[in-house]
């Protein structure tokens, strides 16, 4: 019979290997751990050098056909005119998904520092609806804005709060059928001590049973209207990630 101290002993090197296990296992986990970092910085170096790479000769395409058009003025055709018109807008569409994909990724990656400051409310929602005014403008859409006169100043990031908006605002104007209106209200709450800024249309609408992809990246919801708009849903899904980077969020109300 085994005596009291062999006992003790073939419990001690069962427990050393069961140890030696978890190290091993540990190590295996630290290594990819390890290789899941080092890929998540190659891909953020490969989006940074990519994004300058596209950037910079887009950027020149869009000023030189801008400035070829502005030249030759009246002697384009008409044909020639809409050639132009389709040369900016895809362009124009192509800067704007480098831009997102690159703020997504640096939201992701938890690069993006936000700049607190005091930020004046209504020339901001002045300033970001004048961004989307000529898009309303050919479409015939009513812009309006209401803001709570206990709004005044908040403490946010100007550039990425105004970047939200405009996200909104184009989405808004862009799903809204000719002869609609688009809006944007800021009311405040201060009992939760937060600001409100509700962005509204009159557009086509969104069923309950999409709404939870509606902030998903490179998700767009999938129907007639929608099908004809140039878009990856990266809008939606960055607005989201900075409203959180501020200490908010990012919800909506609709139906069809």
């Amino acid at each position: 019979m085994a005596t009291e101290h062999e006992k003790h002993q073939a419990e001690l090197e069962g427990l050393t290997a069961q140890l030696a296990g978890c190290r091993a296992k540990i190590a295996e986990m630290e290594a990819i751990n390890a290789e899941l970092a080092r890929t998540a910085r190659v891909k953020d170096d490969l989006l940074a050098t990519m994004g300058h790479e596209l950037r910079t000769p887009l950027n020149a395409v869009l000023s030189l056909s801008r400035v070829l058009q502005e030249q030759l003025g009246e002697v384009l055709t008409e044909r020639q005119r809409e050639s132009f018109r389709v040369i900016s807008a895809s362009g124009q569409h192509l800067l704007e998904l480098i831009n997102d994909i690159l703020d997504l990724s640096k939201l992701q990656a938890g690069k993006m520092m936000l700049k607190f400051e005091p930020v004046a409310i209504e020339p901001l929602c002045t300033m970001s609806l004048d961004i989307v005014r000529q898009q309303a403008e050919q479409k015939n859409l009513a812009l309006s804005m209401r803001i709570d006169a206990q709004v005044d100043t908040i403490q946010a990031d100007p550039l990425r709060l105004k970047q939200m908006l405009v996200n909104l605002l184009s989405n808004a104007v862009k799903f809204t059928p000719e002869q609609g209106a688009v809006g944007v209200e800021v009311l405040s709450n201060q009992a939760q001590d937060r600001v409100l800024f509700a962005v509204w249309d009159t557009g086509i609408g969104i069923a309950a049973a999409d709404l939870p992809n509606l902030f998903k990246p490179f998700v767009q919801i999938d129907n007639d209207l929608r099908q004809s708009q140039m878009g990856t849903g990266l809008g939606l899904a960055l607005s989201q990630r900075l409203a959180r980077q501020h200490g908010g969020d990012i919800y909506v109300e609709s139906a069809l």
